[in-house]
């Protein structure tokens, strides 16, 4: 079977990580699941394996590393937006110097829908909670193999967990999307099943 995310070790531990694409995996919160988060975007060398077919070792340059990223929707903490701007316009800026922005303008409008925002909305506007919403769908606007949910605290409210998960399962179903996420609550994924992975 070939794996969309093959990692062999973690910190130099041994640790086999196979996901399939399509799959649904929650990864229990710690610090060696920080790291191999981190690994999977070619953001920490102490992770070694292969991510949508590519080997990590391989991404040496800036060029294989923005190449490698762009195929991925990593949903950052620390991806910035302009308060100063829209929602569209801070899109523009995320996906500066990209060929396909029409239509990834055009994805984005669908993501935002689901979520009840608008893409001329400003973003000085916004909830924490709609902050979220809106780098999700910076993420799946792009239409990647892989969505990456970094960082647990997202997953602190149960209606966030239930409104993103309910639109994640709908993309799933809809085409090939795999999505990894780190948890820190198991109780908040029992509506919506996933393998849970504890590392």
């Amino acid at each position: 079977m070939e794996f969309i995310v093959d990692i062999d070790s973690v910190a130099s531990k041994f640790v086999q990580f196979q996901v399939s694409l399509g799959e649904i995996v929650y990864c229990k919160s710690s610090k060696l699941t920080e790291t191999l988060i981190k690994g999977l975007i070619g953001g920490e060398s102490r992770v070694t394996g292969s991510v949508l077919g590519r080997k990590l070792s391989t991404i040496t340059d800036t060029d294989k590393l923005r190449t490698h990223r762009s195929e991925i929707g990593y949903v950052d903490e620390d991806m910035y937006l302009s308060r100063d701007h829209t929602i569209l316009q801070n899109f523009e800026l995320y996906l500066t110097g990209s060929p396909n922005l029409d239509a990834f303008v055009s994805n984005l409008d669908t993501h935002l829908e689901y979520f009840g925002l608008k893409k001329e909305t400003p973003v000085s506007i916004l909830s924490p909670r709609e902050v979220f919403y809106t780098k999700l769908s910076f993420c799946l606007a792009k239409k990647p193999k892989l969505i990456v949910i970094p960082k647990a605290f997202t997953f602190t409210s149960q209606s966030i967990f239930k409104s993103q998960m309910a639109h994640i399962y709908e993309l799933i179903m809809d085409g090939d999307l795999t999505y990894i996420a780190n948890v820190s609550d198991s109780t908040l994924t029992e509506n919506f099943p996933g393998r849970m992975v504890t590392l």
